[in-house]
């Protein structure tokens, strides 16, 4: 899965919110567990930079915004559905193949939607 911090992987975070196009800010900040407001801010920005979103100010006090897919971001959600199914299907090979990398046996926690974890470092277990 995309690891944490990553563009994608917020993006996939954001396509799991109820299957309608428009988003308040705040909305986005619940619907996506662990990024700080700024970090939201800076990707929602980089989406709108890349096409994939429109950014909607409404002239009220404090003034509004809302977030819409824009026909590029429409056009993603089909391969990110694909992407979000894989990942769904294959964490469990994933975190056994972290496991062994890392040189640990944990068994893997069954959930849908897991939560990001803070991968230890691997040069101390790397050889060669």
């Amino acid at each position: 899965m995309a690891p944490p911090n990553c563009r994608a992987s917020y993006i996939a975070d954001a396509s799991r919110v109820e299957h309608r196009f428009r988003h308040r800010s705040s909305e986005l900040h619940r619907a996506v567990h662990d990024i700080s407001k700024r970090m939201l801010t800076q990707t929602l920005r980089d989406l709108e930079r890349d096409g994939l979103i429109t950014r909607h100010v409404f002239p009220t006090k404090p003034p509004g915004v809302e977030y819409r897919l824009a026909p590029l971001g429409q056009s993603l959600l089909d391969p990110m559905a694909g992407l979000i199914e894989w990942a769904d299907r294959c964490h469990g090979d994933i975190h056994a193949a972290r496991a062994r990398f890392d040189g640990t046996s944990r068994d893997v926690p069954p959930q849908v939607f897991p939560a990001r974890s803070k991968v230890p470092p691997h040069s101390a277990n790397r050889q060669g």
